[in-house]
């Protein structure tokens, strides 16, 4: 996944996926390694003499948006980065759905935020997911009543842990 500096992707959803769309086209018709803000995810090279000092990773981050704080703190200190078109790995994501892992994505996304963006953006962006997941799980909430799908009441779980999880402490 491509890295992109962009506090409006946080405020608009709509934007972000945009956004991604258009990254993913320009890495399609790529034959030659694309330079781009950053990487994130599963898989990605670096050169030693690259690593921010203290250490590759902030250690405020353990699951979620380590690799996005990564990503920036190497954009903000000049470091280029590129993808490789060529280059394929197969990651089997979307494995992280504990309740866990609900509360340490949102919190990690605003620690993230204040801290590359400041903490009014941190609050905004906070308070517009909430609004977001609270339209979902009334939305699920609504269907699981109207059908026995495992899938929509699942679904209606994740987003009421969702929204206990976004809240700021």
């Amino acid at each position: 996944m491509v890295f992109k500096a962009s506090l409006i992707a946080f405020y608009a959803n709509w934007f972000a996926k945009i956004l991604a769309g258009f990254e993913k086209q320009r890495i399609a018709r790529a034959t030659t390694p694309l330079k781009v803000d950053g990487v994130m995810g599963a898989f990605f090279l670096i050169r030693r003499e690259v690593i921010p000092s203290p250490a590759l990773f902030d250690k405020d981050f353990f699951f979620f948006y380590e690799d996005t704080a990564l990503a920036h703190t190497l954009k903000n200190n000049g470091v280029s980065c590129f993808i490789v078109p060529g280059a394929t790995i197969i990651h089997l994501g979307g494995k992280s759905g504990s309740e866990d892992a609900v509360a340490s994505f949102y919190q990690n996304r605003y620690l993230y935020l204040n801290k590359f963006y400041g903490p009014f953006h941190a609050k905004a962006v906070n308070f517009l997911d909430r609004a977001r997941i609270l339209r979902k799980w009334m939305l699920y909430s609504l269907f699981s009543r109207l059908t026995a799908s495992q899938r929509i009441k699942e679904k209606q779980r994740h987003y009421e842990l969702a929204w206990e999880a976004a809240r700021l402490k």
